[in-house]
C-alpha cells in the first residue's frame, strides 16, 4: 500500500528488526521485515545522522515514523530529516 502513497505524506507504526548502514556510511536505513524488500523502510541520510544520535539503539523497537512516502530502486521508504518524524512506542 506504499507504493500507493508515493509522494504522499503519511504515517505507519512497525517494529525495526534491522539498523542497517551500507559500507559508504552514506545512510542509515531502518528496516521493518528480514527481507527490507517486503516492507517499507526509513532512512535517514549522513547529512541528518547528528539529529538522530541513538539509531542503533531501535532494533527491537516499535516506532511511528510520519514523513513523505517516496521510492529507492522501487522500494517504498520514508526519509527522515527531523527527530520528530520518528518515536518510540512504548
Amino acid at each position: 500500500k506504499a507504493k500507493e502513497k508515493q509522494g504522499k505524506s503519511g504515517a505507519f507504526t512497525g517494529k525495526i528488526v534491522k539498523v542497517f548502514s551500507p559500507k559508504s556510511n552514506s545512510v542509515v536505513i531502518l528496516n521493518f521485515h528480514e527481507d527490507y524488500k517486503k516492507a517499507l523502510t526509513a532512512v535517514v541520510e549522513s547529512k541528518n545522522f547528528s539529529k538522530f544520535p541513538k539509531l542503533t539503539e531501535l532494533k527491537g523497537k516499535t516506532v511511528l515514523v510520519t514523513g513523505k512516502f517516496d521510492t529507492f530502486k522501487g522500494a517504498p521508504q520514508i526519509n527522515l530529516k527531523t527527530p520528530d518524524q520518528l518515536k518510540v512506542i512504548k
